[in-house]
């Protein structure tokens, strides 16, 4: 027995070419994750923004400004729980009303980038506060209007 013959394509069935097709997906955009800047001037293969202090008065570091990095300074000795207190502090800044402007900012210029910074990775550091503010849709289903 032979197999029954395949069915003729109408003019209801869309083609390849059928302007009904749906838009093929756009491709997913990273997530945004911390880096250890690795003691270096930026380069492609470690980081795509420092945000990590500036030095002096100029808050800069290579001849570029620091617009990223933790106000709140660790105290005492560089130790884990010192860097985790440094983190919920720049957290609990960052999330208080008056700094809606600098969440929209985060989220407008840090999502899906690499952010590089001094602290050790993976550990704490202000940059997963940024990461969880750029990336806050991936959570919230898109609104993020509430961070």
């Amino acid at each position: 027995a032979s197999a029954p013959p395949a069915p003729a394509a109408s003019a209801a069935t869309p083609t390849a070419t059928d302007s009904t097709d749906p838009p093929a997906a756009a491709p997913a955009r990273p997530r945004t994750t911390v880096v250890h800047c690795r003691n270096a001037p930026p380069a492609p293969d470690t980081y795509d923004v420092y945000i990590g202090r500036g030095i002096g008065t100029t808050n800069e570091r290579w001849g570029r400004p620091c617009l990223w990095g933790n106000g709140f300074k660790i105290q005492g000795r560089n130790t884990t729980t010192a860097r985790q207190t440094a983190a919920n502090r720049h957290r609990e800044w960052l999330h208080r009303p008056e700094q809606a402007d600098l969440r929209a900012a985060v989220r407008r210029e840090l999502r899906g980038l690499r952010l590089g910074c001094w602290c050790e990775q993976p550990g704490p550091c202000h940059g997963h506060n940024l990461c969880a503010v750029a990336d806050a849709d991936f959570d919230a289903g898109g609104d993020s209007s509430t961070l």
